[in-house]
């Protein structure tokens, strides 16, 4: 019997392993997390110092050292953290933009030149956003930290995070069966959150000793991600790709063998195959792509149910994420701590999240019998479960009255790390096939900007209003997002139901 588990334990490991066709995409897509992790752990910290160099510089010169840094505790008072959040949260929100305006082009542009030569095109505009933001931040006798505004706008070289992880999230759906796509997930999150774990362990180490060597480490990190693209292979020939129609069954006729359609371009007939100027693609105005997205969303809402259920609850699930920006600053002056001390605690949840996801497999295999071998109901449970427990670490962050007790509240939110591939599984089963993939993604990665770019300045906005507070109103942007993440479970529920239906109609 002992045997049999262990073969059969062994077994499970050895599914784990990557294959070919997704290595190199995982690659990317877990360094791009860990040099993400590397650079937007020190922003919060050099705005600060930027701020708090600013206003001791007038009040008390004496405090700021030889290198124009300010002992962190000392910035800890409730207007230089206004202005923290304030000049945080708008960076934020711009940083949202290249992806809001250029992820329909730059998709269209990926057609005419390839999917790997637009995501090298993309690393190459992050690192030109981050060697400005350094180095404003570095020349602080020449830059006004509000320079930083900029930064966000260099990405449109490339069209922002969006396009990096719907394209190579692509490569990997095309080359893993439905099936097994949410397990294959959980382990490509878990690795990412393992890159997480050893950044934030990093930043919690150097922001102590050396700053600029950890916003160096980043940027070289994504130097050695640009070669590591020419080992993407495009399945098809570029110029003579196909663009596949998006098609949804309509939900709505339950009882009917032969369903309706419903398309996301419902407005236009679906493109034909034909040689695109290069220039003319990137040379697109600015207008145009507004009104591409504009349109999108316009035919996300026009379209089944199926399509804008899992458009909102996608929407809310970011609006809610999003006020992770404001938890390094809301943490730090809640509970006294400085930036390095907060990132320990992050890398801590990090591990555990990892741990997690590194089990989900093994946990959804385990449960699969108890849900007549159906992956889609395991992904489903999956989705209610993590949301649950994500909801719940963000209410006992909202009460928790000692630094203990919030450690044991980013453990607890950090069980739910499994909800956006739960998620991403389950609504990807359900789909008609592998042309519809990058679209349907492509429209995800949307809807997570725009639900991104919201809640980052209603969180911001929030908390800035709340600094200086009682304790208690402190903690109220946490008790809202504990709500928030209610509505999620109800969108959760009924996209179950839409689901089935959807299921019901094929059959």
């Amino acid at each position: 019997m002992k045997v049999t588990m262990l073969l059969s334990f062994r077994k499970r490991v050895l599914d784990m392993r990557p294959s070919n066709e997704v290595l190199v995409p995982s690659i990317l897509v877990t360094l791009g997390a860990f040099a993400m992790a590397c650079l937007s752990s020190t922003y919060v910290y050099l705005i600060e110092q930027a701020v708090c160099r600013k206003h001791f510089m007038v009040k008390d010169p004496a405090r700021i050292n030889g290198a124009g840094l300010v002992d962190e505790e000392s910035c800890k008072i409730p207007d230089i953290q206004a202005q923290v959040a304030s000049i945080n949260g708008i960076y934020m929100f711009l940083a949202f933009l290249p992806a809001f305006l250029f992820t329909g082009p730059y998709r269209q542009l990926a057609k005419v030149l390839g999917r790997k030569i637009v995501i090298f095109m993309n690393i190459c505009g992050f690192v030109i956003d981050s060697c400005f933001f350094i180095a404003v931040c570095y020349c602080y006798t020449v830059f006004d930290i509000r320079w930083i505004y900029l930064a966000p706008f260099l990405w449109v070289f490339g069209g922002g995070t969006v396009i990096f992880q719907s394209l190579l999230y692509t490569y990997i759906s095309e080359s893993v069966d439905s099936k097994h796509l949410s397990g294959v997930l959980y382990k490509l999150r878990a690795v990412q959150l393992l890159a997480n774990f050893f950044a934030m362990g990093l930043s919690a180490y150097l922001l102590r000793k050396n700053v600029w060597l950890q916003c160096f480490i980043g940027i070289g990190t994504l130097a050695v991600m640009m070669p590591i693209t020419a080992l993407l292979h495009d399945h098809v020939a570029p110029t003579k790709e196909k663009i596949p129609s998006y098609t949804f069954f309509d939900s709505d006729s339950e009882d009917s063998e032969d369903c309706e359609t419903t398309t996301l371009l419902t407005d236009s007939p679906a493109p034909t195959t034909k040689q695109t100027s290069i220039l003319i693609t990137l040379s697109n105005p600015l207008l145009e792509n507004m009104t591409h997205t504009i349109t999108l969303f316009k035919q996300i809402i026009q379209s089944s149910p199926f399509c804008h259920t899992t458009m909102l609850t996608y929407f809310l699930l970011s609006f809610a994420n999003a006020i992770d920006n404001i938890f390094a600053q809301w943490s730090s002056l809640t509970f006294s701590w400085i930036l390095a001390d907060v990132n320990a605690v992050n890398s801590l949840g990090t591990l555990v999240s990892f741990t997690v996801l590194l089990s989900l497999p093994i946990l959804s295999s385990i449960l699969k019998p108890q849900f007549d071998n159906c992956s889609s109901k395991v992904d489903f449970f999956m989705v209610k479960a993590s949301v649950i427990a994500w909801g719940v670490g963000v209410l006992f962050m909202a009460l928790a009255p000692t630094r203990k007790m919030l450690i044991a509240a980013v453990v607890v939110g950090n069980f739910g790390a499994g909800t956006y591939d739960a998620l991403r599984g389950f609504v990807t089963g359900l789909l008609g096939g592998k042309e519809e993939i990058e679209q349907f993604y492509v429209g995800i990665g949307i809807m997570e900007t725009v639900g991104g770019m919201l809640g980052t300045v209603a969180w911001s906005a929030v908390f800035r209003e709340v600094v200086g507070m009682a304790q208690w109103v402190l903690r109220v942007p946490y008790g809202f997002c504990a709500v928030l993440m209610v509505s999620v479970l109800v969108c959760a529920v009924v996209l179950g139901r839409v689901g089935r239906r959807v299921t019901k109609t094929r059959r």
